[in-house]
């Protein structure tokens, strides 16, 4: 399912594999660069995106990764939440799993606070 609505996405764009990748890296930096035989790949689903590119491409396209991946169909979604759902998941994904605890446990003390 993703790599149908990654090529749907990028041809409503109306840019060519080159471009696309060229605009993406231009938004992600050179970290986020692709061969174009990659972009291909995804698009025919004979590879699979790491989950950090998974959220670039639902950034890139104002989409969640939930859309890309076949679990919703809302493309209307709201961009702004959108967006700052991916960017926080993207920074979540460097963190290690000790960290990613003690943010839980600091995100659940956060809820606790306000209840009182």
């Amino acid at each position: 399912m993703y790599g149908k609505r990654i090529r749907t996405l990028r041809e409503k764009l109306g840019l060519s594999q080159t471009q696309f990748i060229e605009a993406f890296v231009s938004k992600f930096g050179e970290d986020y660069r692709m061969a174009q035989t990659a972009l291909s790949k995804y698009e025919q689903e004979q590879r699979e995106p790491k989950f950090e590119m998974l959220i670039a491409f639902a950034n890139f396209f104002e989409v969640t990764t939930d859309f890309l991946l076949g679990v919703s169909t809302d493309t209307e979604t709201d961009k702004k939440d959108t967006s700052l759902i991916n960017e926080v998941s993207m920074i979540l994904c460097n963190f290690t799993e000790e960290e990613l605890l003690d943010i839980k446990k600091y995100s659940n003390f956060l809820r606790w606070s306000r209840g009182h």
